[in-house]
């Protein structure tokens, strides 16, 4: 799931009011997603129907279906990433862990951006 927040966070910015709406909610509840119409997903994101098709085809699926059976495998996998704050109680250890694990995950989103932009740029 991560690579899915991934790109749902680097495109938010550039993303019409009822689009950023509905990613917003994405990130806020992702699980929402695999038990939610497309109307109902619509609605408790305040976005429309046609608003949310816009979105799935912008992240590079055919329509609401694709993206919720994306995030359904998603979350089967356990691929959702937790990032740690570095707390006053941690001792060196912990904190050079935390940021290590921080560091890793950055270079990991780096890449899932540029192979999407890769992606995009190259496909006919």
């Amino acid at each position: 799931m991560n690579e899915l927040l991934v790109k749902i966070r680097f495109l938010i910015p550039s993303l019409p009011r009822a689009e950023k709406a509905f990613a917003q909610a994405l990130l806020e509840n992702p699980e929402a997603i695999t038990h939610l119409t497309l109307a109902d997903i619509a609605r408790e994101s305040n976005s429309s129907d046609a608003s949310v098709i816009r979105f799935c085809k912008r992240l590079g699926f055919h329509g609401y279906s694709d993206l919720k059976q994306a995030f359904t495998a998603a979350i089967a996998d356990g691929d959702e990433v937790h990032e740690e704050e570095i707390e006053e109680s941690d001792d060196v250890n912990d904190i050079l862990k935390k940021v290590f694990q921080s560091n890793v995950q950055t270079l990991q989103n780096t890449m899932v951006l540029a192979n999407e932009r890769s992606r995009m740029r190259w496909t006919p």
